[in-house]
């Protein structure tokens, strides 16, 4: 989670400011290494450090990592680790992805419409949406071009060689006919 802070001489006078900073690098799920990345365009390697002392935070030398481990591990403890020498662009451009994957078979009519009923994979409580991707071999030979696309529904739209399709708002199940 990126934060944009003043120098250590501002930051070591805010109240309980550290105490908050440990508590959101102890409760985060997963192991990372190091904890922070202390990074700027202005501020001295020096005054890296002394904003590194103020917070609490170790050096280290440990090879950027992070994951995940289900089921999850206990609570980090102090101290937290940092490194001044490592570039946020790793951190910050990246593909997100959210909701639980499911993939299921579909029979396709040539002959007529096919439809599809898909009954959500996470529970939903109050307005939620659907993305659904469609690929295997029906699609295969399809050029992806947006009037491609139109043909099989008005709405929907290539992305990384799938024919996606959002839905919103939607009930826990919901069907979709083609023609």
């Amino acid at each position: 989670m990126p934060m944009l802070l003043p120098g250590a001489d501002a930051v070591k006078h805010w109240l309980g400011f550290t105490e908050q900073v440990a508590r959101l690098l102890g409760s985060r799920p997963g192991r990372f290494a190091p904890d922070v990345a202390l990074v700027s365009r202005s501020a001295s390697p020096e005054q890296l450090l002394e904003l590194a002392s103020v917070l609490g935070l170790e050096p280290t030398e440990d090879e950027p990592r992070a994951g995940a481990r289900i089921p999850a591990l206990p609570a980090r403890t102090a101290p937290f680790t940092f490194r001044t020498d490592l570039g946020p662009t790793v951190w910050v451009i990246l593909e997100r992805h959210y909701g639980v994957p499911t993939s299921f078979d579909v029979q396709v009519f040539a002959d007529g419409p096919s439809t599809l009923r898909i009954a959500q994979p996470v529970r939903l409580n109050g307005r939620a949406g659907a993305l659904v991707r469609f690929s295997g071999e029906p699609l295969l030979g399809l050029p992806a071009r947006p009037s491609i696309a139109e043909l099989v529904h008005p709405d929907a739209q290539w992305r990384d060689g799938k024919l996606q399709l959002a839905f919103l708002p939607i009930t826990d199940r919901f069907r979709m006919s083609s023609t």
